[in-house]
């Protein structure tokens, strides 16, 4: 509806924070590990919709409130997601990036 670009990631309860942050892709037979659609919204200024939000664990539902409350993330590899550029390795949180959660009402059945 809104006509932009945007990015899909559905969770589940064994969805790891490692999982939306980093992709493993098996390129010429060399383990690679690139963005996760999730960084590729946040860096290109695309929408996410993160579908079935109440399905996976506390801490992974937290790194959205981190990126929604504070608009930053630190990355396991040591990179940042910040509204400004700190560091050389900082991912600058693009200002048309927009997150859509959407999860069931508590107590609907699964």
């Amino acid at each position: 509806l809104l006509g932009r670009p945007r990015e899909y990631i559905q969770l589940h309860r064994d969805t790891t924070v490692t999982q939306l942050m980093f992709q493993t892709v098996l390129e010429n037979g060399i383990i690679k590990y690139t963005d996760s659609p999730l960084l590729r919204a946040i860096s290109h200024g695309r929408v996410i919709v993160i579908d079935e939000a109440d399905k996976a664990a506390e801490h992974v539902v937290a790194i959205f409130r981190s990126l929604a409350g504070h608009g930053q993330l630190t990355l396991a590899d040591g990179r940042r997601v910040r509204q400004a550029k700190e560091r050389e390795s900082d991912i600058v949180v693009h200002p048309n990036f927009r997150l859509i959660l959407l999860a069931n009402r508590p107590g609907y059945r699964e």
